[in-house]
């Protein structure tokens, strides 16, 4: 298995580290995105044919929930004023994954598409090689 590391600031996502784990992940090859998870990450083959896709949850949310002393009052979301966050996945270690993409479905605030049109329903928010 391969543990990746995300950081971003103001928006741009970098890969800070590899590190193969010694763990087993939930996800087999050849999942896929569905409406239910409206983010995504794709190990890609150098041909860009995808090889796995994960849904994920928001890796850049801005909002987080928060608590009332109150027991009565429920928990409520605010916006997150960071502007630096980090996020962490575990996929497989395929021996034909040239790269890794985040998707996500329709369009990302702040965020500008990388590859995919406009008319293909989902942005590419981050594009990232991998070591081999």
């Amino acid at each position: 298995m391969r543990r990746l590391t995300f950081a971003a600031e103001n928006g741009v996502i970098k890969l800070i580290s590899e590190q193969e784990v010694d763990m087993q992940t939930t996800s087999a090859p050849g999942a896929s995105q569905d409406a239910q998870h409206p983010f995504w990450l794709e190990m890609r083959d150098a041909a860009d044919s995808t090889l796995m896709a994960q849904p994920m949850r928001d890796p850049l949310p801005n909002t987080i929930e928060v608590f009332s002393d109150d027991p009565l009052q429920s928990a409520r979301h605010v916006h997150d004023p960071r502007t630096e966050q980090a996020f962490s996945v575990v996929l497989p270690s395929l021996p034909d994954a040239d790269s890794v993409v985040l998707m996500r479905a329709g369009t990302a605030p702040g965020i500008a598409p990388t590859a995919l049109g406009a008319g293909s329903g989902a942005t590419e928010i981050g594009r990232f090689k991998l070591s081999k």
